[in-house]
Order: C-alpha cells, then structure tokens, then sequence
C-alpha cells in the first residue's frame, strides 16, 4: 500500500507492514508517459464531470496512462468500459479464450455469434467505440 505523508513524500508498505519512504511499489503504481503529462489538452466538454472531480493535472496524468487489462468476463469487462470512457493514453485487453455461452450473461459487449471466437478480438472493437481519444488495442500471448 502507499501512502502519502504530509510533505507529499511518498511512502511504501511491505507485505509484513513497515514502512519504508520511498519510491511506490510496482504493484501500485501505473504505468505514466512522463513526456506527455503537462502537455495533452482535455477535451473539456468531454470530460467536464471528471474535471470537476478530479481536477487538471489528474486528468492529464489519466491521459498519459496506458493501462493493461488481463481477463475479460463480466468485472473486466466493467473496467475497460471505465477505463475507456476514462480517457486514457491507451487501453490494451488480454483474453484468448472463447466466448462460451455462459458469459453472454456477465458480460455485455458480446452477442451470440459471439461464441467460440476470442474474447478480446470481439470486446476491443466494441469497447472502442466508447470513446474515439483512447486507443484499444489486443495484446497478442506467445501461445
């Protein structure tokens, strides 16, 4: 876990609970392009209810993220549609298994003759269309 104290100096927790000041552990900590925050313009009317909440500077570093989604049932899926409505730099999804006939009723971008082909392949193009400024993309496994 990471916490922020008062001077703003980030601060790691190992799995026995101590404390170590610090960089943030690669579990928690996204991947960012550096060399975009500051200089990507926010679609305003776009994301004006997240701009209200969040703020500038979050949303920028929101857009300089490219975020990896492994597994697409019904709780990855949920998250792509988030992540993509979001406004990330970039949004890549991994999941080769077939659509079986049972994850027509978690998840909600997949049709019928859906069954049998990759999850992925027909949940990226679907998700895609949620949002023109973030880039879906599969993330193709050496198998």
């Amino acid at each position: 876990m990471t916490f922020r104290l008062p001077s703003n100096t980030p601060l790691t927790m190992d799995l026995q609970g101590t404390q170590q000041p610090g960089e943030v552990d690669l579990v928690t900590r996204m991947q960012v392009d550096e060399s975009v925050v500051g200089s990507t313009e926010i679609d305003e009317s776009l994301y004006s209810r997240q701009l209200y909440v969040l703020g500038h500077e979050a949303m920028k570093r929101m857009g300089a993220s490219n975020v990896l989604i492994v597994g697409l049932k019904g709780l990855g899926v949920e998250v792509a549609k988030n992540v993509a409505l979001a406004g990330v730099k970039s949004l890549t999804l991994h999941d080769p298994a077939p659509v079986a006939i049972a994850d027509l009723s978690s998840q909600f971008f997949l049709h019928a003759e859906d069954v049998g082909k990759p999850r992925d392949k027909v949940t990226a193009p679907r998700v895609a269309e949620l949002n023109a400024y973030t880039p879906v993309r599969i993330h193709e496994s050496a198998r």
